[in-house]
């Protein structure tokens, strides 16, 4: 029995062991290009410090359905990349902690570039339950040899010199001036939504994370968004994420709106439109303010039974040199959030960033003054009920003639409201 138990003790030692030496990691990085840097960052790691990272790729679409099945299995990460909206679920549901820890390996809040974008993106009750990765802001790209084909010489600012332009270059169903990806299933009609809301003065969900569908305002915004649909073109069918760099660098759309990751999708796939220099960037539409909409990769921290390697793993990621040569994989579209990266020479000088400068610079204010969907007051538990589909079934029931403005404002009210009261409970 002695003997037995002596056994027992090592296995259980020799066990401990293990798992002291191991995390898990999961991110959403999916590109190879950023799936073998975040390998060499791990690899790094377990030279340093002797501890296995076990990585998992998870796609953004899936995050949320893959952690609250790990949940329930007890099979959480230690680690974990995540928007705000599931970081802020994370933490409500009690699987996720404070980031102080790591917050302070790292040099503390000072050492953000930030210290509004850490709070605005990042606290709950006075708590850091992530802290930014990157940033990034969606801009309006286009084409400039498509505009300049149809005699247009500069981008549109307003509501209404979008659909002015819409007007010159549609020509469904061989192209389109600024498609419209709608499929229920992903949320590209809530993207365009959100930046023509924040446009207006308005956001999906107010300071209490209650439906501000229906303000008045938001009238305003579905029949621009009907209008879109029609002088724009637009596609039900097809999903906003799957189709967007396909259809700008085969030129099916004149004009989207999304992130400087636009530019390398560009310069991977179109190189000959990358040396033309056909690519153009403009700030989002504008009415009564600037539609900025203001994102980034968190990062979290689980529950568990290494958290003190896995805040050391979040510090390692953030070492300077280290940080910078992973935000150069996509420059312009990964935007460091650490003071230190941010004005270092060695993050500046980049061919990329050159280029693109003024792409760069938009982003940069669009940082500082916007803010993320589902998120426009800051991180809350109801955040994902805005790309829960409402918008997209919204906007469709409109364009199909199913329900007037009116109506399809009052429905998205109801049905987004049901949505954040279920998430509550």
């Amino acid at each position: 029995m002695k003997k037995f138990l002596i056994v027992s003790l090592a296995l259980l030692s020799f066990t401990s062991f293990v798992k002291a030496n191991e995390i898990t990691f999961w991110h959403s990085f999916t590109q190879p290009e950023r799936v073998a840097g975040m390998e060499k960052i791990v690899a790094e790691f377990k030279e340093a410090t002797g501890t296995t990272v076990n990585v998992e790729v998870v796609p953004w679409g899936k995050v949320r359905e893959k952690w609250t099945a790990a949940a329930a299995a007890g099979t959480l990460p230690d680690v974990s990349i995540c928007l705000v909206d599931v970081c802020s679920e994370m933490y409500t549901a009690g699987v996720s902690r404070s980031l102080q820890p790591a917050i302070d390996l790292i040099g503390g809040a000072d050492a953000f570039a930030s210290a509004e974008l850490l709070d605005r993106f990042n606290k709950i009750d006075g708590q850091f339950v992530s802290i930014p990765f990157y940033a990034h802001t969606r801009l309006i790209f286009y084409r400039k040899d498509i505009f300049a084909k149809h005699g247009i010489t500069k981008a549109p600012s307003t509501w209404e010199e979008y659909i002015d332009v819409c007007k010159k270059i549609n020509n469904p169903p061989e192209s389109y001036a600024m498609l419209q990806m709608w499929n229920p299933s992903d949320w590209g009609a809530a993207i365009y939504y959100y930046v023509l809301a924040r446009s207006n003065g308005r956001a999906i969900l107010d300071k209490d994370g209650n439906s501000d569908l229906a303000h008045p305002d938001h009238l305003e915004v579905i029949k621009m968004m009907q209008t879109i649909y029609e002088e724009c073109g637009g596609d039900l069918s097809m999903t906003f994420h799957d189709n967007l760099f396909e259809a700008f660098n085969n030129g099916k759309t004149a004009m989207v709106i999304d992130t400087m990751f636009v530019t390398h999708a560009i310069k991977d796939k179109r190189p000959d439109l990358f040396d033309a220099d056909a690519v153009g960037i403009a700030r989002p539409p504008t009415k009564k303010q600037t539609g900025w909409f203001a994102d980034a990769a968190h990062i979290t921290v689980l529950n568990g039974d290494n958290e003190s390697m896995a805040d050391k793993f979040v510090a390692f990621l953030y070492e300077d040199q280290r940080y910078i040569d992973y935000m150069h994989i996509i420059a312009g579209g990964m935007n460091p959030v650490t003071a230190s990266a941010a004005s270092n020479p060695a993050y500046l000088d980049n061919e990329h960033i050159a280029r693109f400068e003024e792409g760069v610079q938009l982003t940069l204010e669009g940082i500082a003054n916007g803010a993320a969907l589902g998120a426009t007051y800051g991180p809350n538990p109801t955040g994902f009920t805005a790309k829960s589909g409402v918008i997209e079934n919204m906007m469709a029931s409109v364009v199909l003639g199913e329900r007037t403005p009116e109506e399809a404002q009052a429905w998205g009210h109801e049905e987004l409201q049901k949505m954040v009261d279920k998430a509550r409970r």
